[in-house]
Parts: C-alpha cells; structure tokens; sequence
C-alpha cells in the first residue's frame, strides 16, 4: 500500500535510499516526508507522479527523473497488502536472526568459528558481548570507522584521544597505544604471562591458542578480553564525550572490578596518583618527576632498578608469609575449639568447660601468638639469590599456588584430625589408668590441663615444622612459648585456692610426679619400676660393639691418633732444629 514507507528516506528500491541515489532529485522535491502512497502509483503499468516540484526539473534533472521512474516501474511491486520489510538475502523464507549472524560471522576470515561463540557464552552483559562481537567484526565507531562511513572529520580529531600522537583506528585503540600497550601487559603480570603483546585484535583474542591456554583458561582469557576492551572503550568514549583526561586510575579500577584480581601499580609522577591510589598495591619511585607518587604509594624506592628485588624477592617472600600464616591460624584454631566441642558432647551439653578460663585467655595472647609473629616476620621460603635466579618463583603467587581452597581444607583437615588425636587419645589414657602412687584418678583439671599441654606442643611443633628458615629470634618464640607454658602454670598453682580454684598445686603435686603426664618411652617406664634398669642399661652403653654409630665414631678417633702419632717425631725435629744453640 506504502503507507508506511518514506519515498525518499527508506531503503525500498535499491541498496540505497533514493535521497542518496538521486540527489537533484531529492533536493528539488517538495515534500520529501512524503510516503510512497503520496507520491504517486502504478496505473497501467506506467508510473503516475502525484509529487510537486519546487520548479520545472532541467536536463540533467530531466535525466534522472527518467531514471527515478524506470526504477520504480522495474523494482517494485504494488498490492494492497500492508507495508513489511523482505531480507533480499532470503526472501522466500524471511529474517532470522541467527540466518544474519552467520552470514555476519561467515563474512569475517580472520577469526575462529568458534571465537564468536564463546564471546556470547560469557557471564557479562548482553551490551558487553555485543560490543565484543562488533570489535572483532570492525563494527565499533572509531575514528578510522566514522570515515569510512562518510562522516567528515577535521585531522586534528582523527588522532588518538588517549596518546594524542597517532591516528585512531581498532588496532591503535585497543592494542597499539602505548598506554593501552602498558595496560595489557599489567594484566599480563597480573596472570602470570610471559608472551609477547599481539598486535591486532583478532590476534589478542585468539592469543590463547598460541599459549596462554597453558596459564589461563580460555574462558577466563575471554573475560579478561572483554572487561578490558570494555573498560578501554567507556575510557575513551568519557574523554570525548565529557571532556575528561586520560585516567589510568580508572581503567585500573575496572579493571580490577571486573576480573577480581589484585593489583599492583608502578608509578613516578603526579600522573600516576590515580592509577596508585585505585589498585590494592601502590609503587612509588622517587626521580626527577617529583614525590606525588611516593607520598601516595604503598611501598617507595629510590631507584627503578629495585624493582626487581622488592617484586621478585619480597614479594615472594610476603607471599609465602601470608599464605602460611593465616593457613595456620584455621589448624590453630580448629585444633583447639573441637576439643571444647567434644567434651561438651561428651557431657551432654552441659556447658561446663574441660580448660581452666585463664588458660584459654592466654591460648591466643601469650602461648600462641609469638610463632606466629616470628613465621609471618621472619620466614623465608628460598634464599634471595634463589629467587632472583629463578624468577618464576614469582608465579606462584599471582597463580595463587599456596592459597587455594585445596590448601586451605588441607590445613583445615590437619586441625580436625589434630583435635581427634589430642582429646581421645588423653581420654583413653586417663579412663582407667591411676594418676598417682595411691592409685587416684586423674580429675577433670588434671585431665583438662593435660590436653591443653598436649595442644601448646603439638601447635607449636606444627609451625617448627613448617618454618623454612630459623633465627635464634625463631627458636626464642617457639620454645620459648612452650616454657612459659609450664612457668604460667607453675605460677598459678602457687597462688592461693581462691584464685587458682582447682588448678592449685596441681603442677606440682598432680602432674609433675606422675610419669603419666610425660611423653615417656617404655624404657623410662621400666626404669621407674625397676630402679636398677638403669644401672644396667648404662654398664652397656659403655661397651664397645663393632656395628653401629658408636662404632664407626670409635673408628675414626683411632684414625686420628695414629695419625697425630705419626706426626708427632716430625714435629720434635723440627722443634729441635729451631732451638737456639747454646
């Protein structure tokens, strides 16, 4: 009917619309909203104008009119039926979405079949997928695009907005820049890759395939893709739009919204205080640029070149630290809160408490803070000169290695299994066993203070055993908390009743006598029922034997007094030689 399609605006005969196509034309028309209905119709197969021109049309205006008019007899045809639009790449079964995109994606050779796909079975929003999808078909309106559609620019608006120095186009934007280049390696680091930055956008999405699949899935690198072409694009787009300079503090932060790492950030001058303040680590190196980085960073250097120190060593060694400590704490405090659980399950719930109140007062102050301290000061995965001749060491943290959820239930099942062993093992040992000479059992303090001891060892041993590296500072920490475990509860039991309640004299008078209460072997048991076990036992270990330590130490003392027997006449002769004559 063309009621609803405008004679010269839409595209209904042709590639293009008719304003494009007959310019004079459309510049001579009166009415150039117009529909199709009120410019005219087919009658006899011959086409009736119903449209005014503005003045008589001349000869080459005459010319195109004849053209305009053979074209509307030949390309179209007129029913009755309401206006609908016919997609001329298949008009007998109609539009389909999924019919354009791949005839879309079927147009571009440079990428993947797969690659389109994947971009669309991200967890991001359907405008962030979408802009992926436009970028990697060129479709994204950059400078370089606004041209190829006709759009006029001046040449001092085709150059690039961010470094002001070259022309705009898809590669340049979000690849090439030398800020946008800075960017894509801090994500690189970020993720522990080591490969050289493509330099085209279908090349950097596909980049996974030429190895960074070995370090991060391809999932993940299409997020990564997307959130920071995302973020380089609503940069960009705020500069021009709003007038805005280019922030690398706020490329930086969404960034780190997006692919939820943690950041780290370099910088030497007050342009850098934005990108500092944004990321979770802040770098400042004091030059010629000024101190507004260092004022505003996290860690401050005199020179450049000690990077490399404080990223590869320190920060491996910070790492490690960290990760081990709070590690630690979850088997610390697993270890001794399923004790309390037990017991209280044991006697039904009651609420009464198998430790003394002072002694879970002082469990996290005073008997088990200190190793900690000492392994989050002091430890030390590797020597320096190690990590700096193996720099990959420095993976492991942006890889998070050391503190996965792996390891984490792992020292969590190793507090469980702690707790386990310490209450049921003091449990069956105190049941039916006499704690003293008279055969009196043990009650629920000494029974409570001996698991809390078996604790105090078994927690203080477990970060011995995990430190790397000792100081004397370590060793005072360590064993020194266990000594002042046994000081604390010698004090206590001297105080009075009042105060001690039932813990009174009990290191002295309970615990201490009673052979139970030390880690002893069945030797030492032996011994302290049989008091000449010991005599015995030492008249021995006193006699020579053939095999054995004791044996080859025996042996090399009697190598080295024949040889100092040997060279003892050569010194006396060298002695007399030197003496003075008389």
């Amino acid at each position: 009917m063309g009621d609803k399609i405008k004679f010269w605006y839409d595209k209904w005969v042709g590639i293009d619309s008719l304003d494009v196509s007959f310019p004079r034309l459309f510049n001579l028309a009166l009415n150039r909203n117009a529909n199709v209905m009120e410019v005219g119709q087919i009658s006899n197969g011959l086409w009736i104008w119903r449209n005014a021109w503005r003045r008589e049309p001349f000869g080459r205006e005459r010319n195109e009119e004849r053209l305009l008019k053979e074209s509307l007899v030949g390309g179209i045809t007129f029913s009755t039926q309401p206006d609908q639009r016919v997609w001329s790449f298949d008009t007998a079964n109609g539009y389909t979405v999924g019919k354009a995109y791949s005839m879309m994606a079927g147009q571009n050779n440079i990428l993947e079949p797969r690659i389109c796909t994947r971009l669309w079975n991200r967890l991001v929003p359907t405008k962030v997928s979408c802009f992926g999808w436009r970028l990697l078909l060129n479709g994204i309106p950059t400078k370089s695009g606004l041209l190829k559609r006709g759009v006029k620019l001046e040449e001092a608006e085709t150059i690039c907005c961010i470094c002001r120095r070259d022309f705009e186009d898809e590669n340049h934007l979000f690849v090439q820049c030398p800020k946008i280049q800075s960017l894509w390696m801090k994500c690189y680091n970020w993720w522990g890759i080591s490969l050289p930055l493509p330099n085209s956008i279908p090349l950097l999405c596909e980049a996974h395939s030429f190895g960074i699949k070995k370090v991060v899935k391809s999932d993940v690198w299409f997020l990564i893709f997307l959130v920071v072409t995302w973020s380089i694009w609503y940069s960009r787009n705020s500069i021009i739009h709003n007038a805005q300079q280019w922030d690398e503090g706020k490329v930086a932060r969404l960034v780190k919204q997006g692919t939820g790492k943690t950041t780290l950030a370099v910088g030497d001058d007050a342009n850098d205080v934005g990108m500092i303040q944004e990321t979770d680590i802040g770098v400042g190196i004091r030059g010629v640029e000024g101190m507004q980085a260092v004022m505003v960073s996290d860690f401050s250097l005199a020179q450049f070149r000690f990077l490399e120190r404080l990223l590869v060593v320190h920060g491996h060694w910070c790492y490690k630290r960290i990760a081990q400590m709070i590690c630690y704490f979850f088997d610390k405090n697993i270890a001794f809160g399923l004790t309390l659980f037990y017991f209280e399950a044991f006697t039904g719930f009651s609420g009464q408490s198998i430790y003394d109140d002072w002694y879970m007062i002082l469990f996290n102050v005073l008997l088990t803070s200190f190793p900690v301290i000492s392994l989050g000061v002091f430890q030390q995965h590797v020597p320096s000169d190690v990590c700096l001749q193996f720099s990959a060491l420095y993976q492991q943290g942006p890889r998070n290695l050391f503190f996965d959820w792996y390891r984490i239930f792992g020292w969590m099942g190793n507090g469980f299994y702690s707790s386990l062993i310490i209450f049921f093992l003091n449990i069956i040992i105190f049941y039916d066993q006499a704690l003293r000479m008279g055969g009196q059992t043990a009650d629920m303090a000494a029974l409570g203070t001996t698991m809390f001891t078996s604790i105090i060892w078994a927690l203080n041993c477990q970060i011995a055993l995990t430190m790397s590296h000792f100081t004397w500072i370590q060793h005072l920490l360590i064993w020194g908390s266990i000594v002042t475990w046994y000081l604390f509860l010698f004090m206590y039991g001297m105080l009075s009743p009042t105060f001690s309640g039932n813990a009174y004299q009990l290191l002295v008078e309970a615990l201490a006598s009673a052979p139970i209460y030390w880690p002893l072997s069945n030797s030492c048991l032996k011994d302290i029922e049989d008091k000449r076990m010991w005599t015995r036992e030492r008249s021995k270990a006193r006699q020579k034997t053939n095999i054995g330590f004791s044996a080859r130490v025996d042996a090399k003392i009697r190598q080295l007094r024949v040889k100092l027997q040997r060279k003892q006449p050569s010194l006396e002769q060298v002695h007399d030689m030197m003496s003075p004559i008389s």
